[in-house]
């Protein structure tokens, strides 16, 4: 916006309403140039900069999605994709959408990342190229559970975009995927709810009186739910309707489950007994550990019907058998340990000042660590990649490892997330 002068020389004689005037053309002239930055495609426009706005970019499996702000102009024509993987140099026109639509969806292979920049067209002008945005698509989902927020979302492959996101629940304190694409199960603490949340993380059903759900796990081979209640210091089997088909009583404190896909068995860390039990998968047989120190959190793996403990200042690999078959120390504080179902690394948050996610193989041998963590308060596998996802609860974000300890995703959240799970092919 111009400044307008008025300079008086000498005694000239002011003609009457001359300041009325000079008023109303300054007023013309901010009018006209607030409604010429209102055109989203003015290069002076201070939101726009001139180019397409509001571009965001999400994926399921192969399918990519864009959307961006619509542009209402009356010679707009439509809007050019381009797209460049990863290691080209040069764009790619990829479609043409006419003015009548703000999305664009196509498919790609997975295996590389892809950016996206967008052109608007009108009659007489192109725009610059909007602001590119990047993404990797797999096949795996992100699940993300803010317990004190009442938030649960589902985030892309990479972990670095939202696909959906609710607030409306209560205390999300329990996480587990579902069969694959169908959504996940949650338990909420102080409502005493198992809640099954759909794809689109509609409410599939809500199952009352489940007297202080603590941790839950899904089998998706035999379509069973695994939850440990705190109300009755009891782990309960449900089948995918929530009906009971079988309680283990007799727990102190059930703080955390997991649940061993091929052969059905549920492993428990019994906290203030101070001992990891295993669950028949059938008739809910009960057999303990000796006394450990504080097992918080365990993880079972599929790959030799072991489980992995979370003990305090050490990571136990406990056999079929229950017997101790590797110790890994020393830690600050192992809080939470997960397993990769088919490389059969083993990734432990280390709980400090500083907090560490380190990583083993499966044999014990120390690989690499990543630093950097706040109050971490989960982590998950995903297998198809064999990268980490950590709830980096007092950072705000969810934050993605790969294999080699590079952080390859982060999404940033305006509440804390404490819980996150993988659901892959």
């Amino acid at each position: 916006m111009g400044l307008v002068y008025v300079v008086n020389f000498g005694k000239q004689k002011e003609k009457p309403g001359a300041g009325l005037v000079v008023f109303l053309i300054a007023v013309l002239l901010i009018g006209c140039a607030d409604r010429q930055r209102n055109n989203p495609l003015d290069p002076k426009n201070p939101k726009t900069g001139g180019k397409p706005s509001g571009v965001h970019v999400f994926s399921k499996e192969h399918q990519i999605f864009l959307s961006w702000d619509c542009i209402k102009l009356g010679d707009f024509v439509g809007m050019r994709i381009y797209r460049r993987s990863d290691g080209e140099e040069s764009w790619t026109l990829a479609a043409f959408v006419n003015s009548d639509s703000c999305t664009f969806r196509e498919e790609v292979p997975y295996g590389t990342g892809y950016s996206y920049a967008l052109q608007a067209v009108t009659s007489t002008y192109e725009s610059p190229l909007s602001d590119p945005v990047h993404i990797v698509p797999g096949p795996s989902y992100v699940w993300v559970a803010s317990s004190g927020a009442g938030m649960v979302a589902e985030l892309t492959h990479d972990a670095s975009h939202l696909i959906a996101m609710r607030s409306d629940l209560i205390y999300p304190n329990g996480l587990a995927p579902a069969e694959y694409g169908r959504g996940v199960w949650l338990a909420d603490y102080y409502t005493n709810e198992i809640i099954r949340i759909g794809p689109n993380l509609d409410i599939l059903h809500r199952f009352l009186n489940a007297n202080s759900p603590l941790d839950v796990d899904y089998d998706p081979e035999r379509h069973r739910l695994w939850v440990a209640l705190r109300g009755r210091n009891a782990v309960v089997l449900l089948d995918s309707t929530a009906r009971t088909l079988a309680e283990a009583t007799g727990f102190s404190y059930p703080a955390s489950l997991s649940v061993d896909s091929k052969t059905g068995v549920c492993w428990v860390g019994d906290l203030f007994a101070r001992k990891v039990v295993k669950l028949d998968a059938q008739i809910l047989g009960a057999s303990s550990t000796g006394k450990l120190v504080k097992p918080s959190s365990v993880n079972a793996s599929r790959l030799d019907g072991t489980c992995w403990v979370a003990d305090s200042s050490r990571v136990l690999q406990i056999g079929p058998n229950l017997e101790i078959l590797k110790e890994l120390k020393p830690f600050h504080y192992a809080a939470r340990v997960a397993v990769d179902q088919v490389r059969g690394n083993v990734w432990v948050l280390d709980l400090a000042m500083n907090s560490t996610l380190r990583c083993f193989s499966g044999e014990g041998q120390a690989r690499f660590s990543v630093d950097g963590f706040a109050a971490p308060r989960s982590l998950d596998v995903d297998e198809y990649d064999g990268s980490c996802l950590v709830a980096d609860t007092w950072n705000y974000r969810i934050v993605k490892v790969d294999t080699a300890g590079e952080i390859i995703g982060e999404f940033n959240f305006s509440v804390p997330p404490q819980k996150v799970r993988v659901q892959t092919k």
